[in-house]
């Protein structure tokens, strides 16, 4: 009959076990869902905030000159920096940080979309 011996301690030191999760630190949720339904409203409202520069870009442009596209192009930058210093400001709130994500990731996909707009309109004005 053989019995295993316990390993003697060694002498590096260990690390004292995790502390349990509390409820809001747990995965998922109503805290998860409530804030990725702020990161979705907030991304929502960035590319509506782009896409209602492009709309009204068209309805005012046209002319042929293509002046409406350079009203474009610096509609886009400037809203694209008011866009980073608002989600760079409400992203050090923790009330905020979720809306705050989206608006940053809409400021990607805004930038996409702006740049195929662009593309489209360079490439059909010759």
């Amino acid at each position: 009959m053989s019995t295993t011996e316990p390993d003697p301690p060694s002498d590096e030191p260990s690390l004292p076990p995790a502390p349990p999760l509390s409820p809001s630190e747990g995965s998922g949720g109503a805290a998860g869902s409530i804030r990725t339904r702020l990161a979705v409203i907030g991304g929502i409202v960035g590319i509506a905030l782009y896409v209602a520069l492009v709309a009204a870009s068209f309805a005012t442009g046209g002319s042929e000159q293509g002046y409406w596209v350079l009203a474009l192009f610096f509609g886009m930058i400037v809203l694209t920096i008011v866009l980073m210093i608002v989600g760079g400001v409400l992203v050090a709130f923790q009330q905020t940080r979720s809306f705050a994500i989206g608006l940053l990731i809409a400021i990607a996909v805004g930038v996409f979309v702006s740049g195929g707009v662009c593309f489209a309109a360079m490439s059909r004005t010759g």
